[in-house]
């Protein structure tokens, strides 16, 4: 993996969406969907970066 194409969290910007990140997960739990408990609508995380940035993050599943 190449360090020099690495963005820090803190530097994100949602204007852009190709980032390369690499972080730690310190926590991560998933959010069932309301009528079904067998799937999931969401996934989040506590991550941390190289500059112990600490950011929570939410991916929802489509």
């Amino acid at each position: 993996m190449e360090h020099g194409n690495i963005t820090y969290l803190k530097d994100l910007d949602l204007a852009r969406r190709d980032y390369t990140v690499k972080v730690r997960v310190l926590r991560l739990w998933k959010q069932p969907m309301y009528n079904n408990l067998e799937q999931f609508y969401s996934i989040e995380m506590i991550v941390v970066d190289e500059k112990v940035y600490i950011s929570h993050i939410k991916f929802t599943v489509f």
